[in-house]
């Protein structure tokens, strides 16, 4: 069974594509941490069709943390020095958003002036 499941932060702001048959998609890469590694993340390519699409593109931007699930696909190819190439990507079936970036980047002495004012 080819299920893949991740959760991660968004390295790139995203882009809503459609396709010529008027397919909305995205591509994105995900930065994921590995389990049980310290200081060890991956980075994995993901495209997004539909409705999963315009979600993400419409309320996530670069540094969302969320979740997403999907299969996970390969592309063979030869570039352009006849070396042999394999890519992969996930293709999403499923995204949540989990939290924002600006979420964790709460400015102190603003926080520190609102305890403040109460």
């Amino acid at each position: 069974m080819n299920n893949f499941n991740a959760t991660g932060r968004i390295t790139n702001d995203l882009e809503l594509k459609t396709t010529q048959n008027g397919l909305s998609v995205c591509s994105f890469t995900l930065a994921v941490k590995r389990p049980r590694v310290k200081d060890e993340t991956d980075f994995i390519n993901f495209t997004a069709f539909r409705q999963s699409a315009e979600y993400l593109c419409n309320y996530a931007r670069k540094g969302t943390l969320i979740e997403v699930s999907g299969i996970l696909t390969s592309r063979k190819w030869e570039d352009k020095n006849g070396n042999k190439r394999t890519s992969f990507e996930v293709i999403v079936d499923n995204a949540s958003i989990l939290e924002s970036k600006k979420a964790e980047d709460k400015d102190p002495l603003v926080e520190f002036a609102q305890k403040n004012d109460e």
